[in-house]
Order: structure tokens, then sequence, then C-alpha cells
């Protein structure tokens, strides 16, 4: 039987709610997300205690009860994987419940991509970022032993630090290579939602009298006697710190990997995966895309107010500007043995050693092995290109192409057909290879 339902990947805030809204419109919704819980990372389920703030709790609880009053019309699927459309509009979906199905639509709710600047040392043991620093708090329950300290830049420093000392382990040190307390004017202009959640979050590091070095960068990192030796610069003087545990952060970006056109069926991104906008818009955003949807599937849709939206795009860029500083001037100066791409264990060395004519989006993946890993360039291509004159954005160096992830035969094959087309499976596990 032919599987007709709307399809949407993510199950975060603007994923949950835009299948509600969906759902009540009268449409049937698959929902699916690599985690093993619904609520993204914003609203993941605490195992013991809970470091964030109330507010998080009751949105997390109004946003879950919507989604669970329209059980019957959605169907959601944790631990598994969207690994593309093909050209017919197929999706495949694998993991313990893998199926092919052509959806009605495809709205992608992936959320944001973490940036982490490349150092040397990065790599690490004890090193990570600090978006992973916080899951493991949420899910987990408890933060990680020894001294830690949080490094880059961002409004997230100050929230990872503030839930850590709310778990009682105020973090050692946090280094910021901005100066947002240089700019209260500019803050002042923010929703009051995010300055109250912002205050709260700088209250409790004062508390707790963690120490805030602003306008200072960590150059690199080295392993010492089994302790991580961080050497940072505040304004040209240097200084080392020694930790056990460090996470970096550099920013957030669009995970808009696997948003490709498809000729047979809409593909619609929303939330942090169609603009970096916070948890606040993403629910928003969830229903604008889902009253698109329904509008273009001939369905009455509820009327969406992009004010809200509108406000928080503003937000979005004064924050941008508070945070703004020119640590990416650094990259400039990494040693050749600087790591650059995690997973092919690609240097800076190995990006000089190409020639100019390598250095295009698509032979620096072909030729340089630059984003050719499992993550496919989410952590590495943002800073090849800051280096080179490749155009990241949305040239060839990030194909959309059929299957968007490494993924086992044997998960293709396995998987129930919905298409109604039972010989379709079998076909695209040949064309994977052609």
């Amino acid at each position: 039987m032919t599987d007709r339902r709307i399809l949407v990947v993510g199950a975060g805030p603007a994923g949950l709610s835009a299948a509600a809204t969906l759902a009540q419109a009268g449409q049937r919704v698959v929902v699916v997300d690599q985690a093993p819980q619904i609520g993204g990372t914003v609203y993941a389920q605490n195992r013991t205690g809970d470091t964030r703030p109330l507010s998080h709790a009751k949105e997390r609880r109004a946003l879950f009860d919507v989604v669970a009053a329209q059980r019957e019309r959605i169907d959601i699927h944790c631990s598994t994987s969207f690994v593309g459309l093909d050209y017919q509009g197929n999706a495949l979906i694998t993991g313990a419940d893998g199926f092919l199905f052509q959806p009605k639509a495809v709205i992608m709710a992936t959320g944001a991509r973490e940036l982490v600047q490349p150092r040397p040392g990065w790599t690490l043991p004890g090193v990570t970022s600090v978006g992973a620093l916080q899951v493991d708090l949420k899910t987990a329950g408890r933060p990680p032993e020894g001294r830690i300290a949080i490094a880059g830049s961002g409004s997230l420093l100050y929230a990872l630090g503030a839930q850590l000392t709310r778990a009682g382990k105020a973090p050692a040190v946090i280094f910021d290579a901005a100066h947002p307390f240089l700019h209260p004017l500019a803050t002042a202009r923010l929703p009051l939602h995010i300055l109250q959640e912002a205050t709260g979050f700088i209250l409790t590091l004062i508390r707790a009298r963690v120490p805030i070095l602003s306008g200072t960068r960590i150059l690199s990192v080295e392993e010492k006697k089994g302790a991580l030796s961080l050497k940072t610069n505040h304004g040209g003087r240097f200084r080392t710190v020694e930790v056990d545990r460090l996470g970096l952060h550099d920013g957030l970006a669009r995970n808009d990997y696997g948003l490709q056109k498809n000729p047979t069926i809409p593909v619609i991104a929303a939330g942090d995966c169609r603009d970096v906008l916070g948890r606040f818009a993403a629910v928003k955003d969830g229903n604008r895309v889902a009253a698109e949807i329904l509008n273009l599937l001939g369905t009455p849709a509820p009327g969406i107010s992009l004010t809200s939206l509108n406000t928080e795009k503003a937000a979005q860029r004064r924050l941008k500007s508070i945070f703004a500083h020119d640590g990416c001037n650094d990259l400039n100066d990494l040693p050749d043995e600087t790591i650059l791409c995690r997973c092919e264990n690609r240097s800076v060395a190995d990006l000089k050693a190409l020639t100019a004519t390598d250095q295009t989006p698509r032979m620096l993946r072909l030729n340089g092995r630059f984003g050719m890993g499992a993550c496919q360039g989410r952590f590495c291509l943002d800073w090849v290109a800051k280096l080179t004159a490749a155009e990241m954005g949305s040239g060839p160096s990030r194909p959309q192409r059929w299957p968007l992830r490494p993924v086992l035969i044997a998960e293709i094959l396995n998987a129930a057909d919905h298409s109604g087309n039972e010989t379709h499976i079998e076909e695209s596990a040949k064309c994977t290879f052609r």
C-alpha cells in the first residue's frame, strides 16, 4: 500500500510544531529524528535533575502537550535517520525501524550546526564542543569530572556555564573572544525574553565567582601530564592555563544538509535549519512552514503572523554584532600540522599542497579529501572556505545527493517498502554505487 504522509525530519521545536499544525489540519505526519528521544538539543529530556531555567520546562511541556493531543495523526520514529530523497520523491528512513515511502511533502527541521574553529590540539581527548557538553549534561544529568574551561564566543558559553554551575560543577574559567559587556546599549535593545534569560545566566556565574575573561582567545591546546595546557591571547598578552576538559564554541550555522529540490514533491526548511533564530522563533517558523505546505496541498491553513519572526531576526543580528570579534584571523597563522578535517585527518599542510586548480569546491573534495568523511564537511568546510578562494555556501562542495550520509547496504535492503513500488529499494541500492 502506498504511504502518502507528510515527512518531518527533526523532532525539535520547529519539527514538532510543524507536525502538530499539520495534524490539526487533518494531515497524517511521520516525524523522524536520529536522537533516542524527541525535543531536539533544546528540549532534550534530563535523566536526573534539571539545570535549565524553569521557562524551558514550561515551553517543553506546552509543546509536547500539543503534539500528544494529535498522536493519532503523528507517527514519531526516534533513533532513525533520513537518508535522502531519490529522483522519484521516495524518502529512505534507516535505523531500527527503517522504511521507504513517498511523502506528500518534506519539512527539514534539522536545527543548527555548531561551529568549532580549528586550533592546534583541538582534536585531543578531553576537548569537545560546548554543544556536546551541554547535551551530555542534559541527558546524563551530571557534569564531567575535573576542571572545565569554556572558550570561543557566543551566548552558548554563558548558558553552559550557568547550567554546569547549577549542576554543582562551576567552570574553572570562561574565555570569550569577544567583548560582549562593552555593548550595553545594543544589549538593552534585545527582546525581554532574551535579556531575562541572559541575566539569569550571568547572575548565576557571578554568584559562583566564575572568572569571565573577555577578549581572550585560545590559540592552542597541548596535553601535559594528563592535563590540557591552553595557550591564550588577550590583546597580545599570552598566558597558559591548565584544565582537564575544554569546551569550544565559535557560533552556529544552518544544518541544511539534505535540503535538495525535488521535481515531484515540495521540500521546505523550518527553524534553525532555514535561519538560525533560536528556540523562540523555531516554534513559530514550524507553524509558518506547515501553513505553507497546507497551502501547496490545497488545504485550508491557519494565518501565521510574521511579526515575531522578524523581531527574532533583528535580535539575532544584534547578538551577532555584540559577539563580533577578529578571532578568524588566527586561521591564517595555523601551523601546518593543524588538523582541519577530523574525519579524513587532513591538515593545513595538505590544504597548502593543493594547487590553485585544485582549490575549487569540487576538487577540494575529490583531490583534497576535505569534507569527504562521515560528517560530510559539517565541521571542516566552513574553515576550508575561509582559507581558500572557494565558495562553500551552496556550491558542489556540499552536494545534496542520495544518500546524504554513509549508510549500510543492509539498511537499504532491509527497509520496509511503503512506496508502492516493490522493486524500488533494490534498484536504489544499485544506483548508490554507480
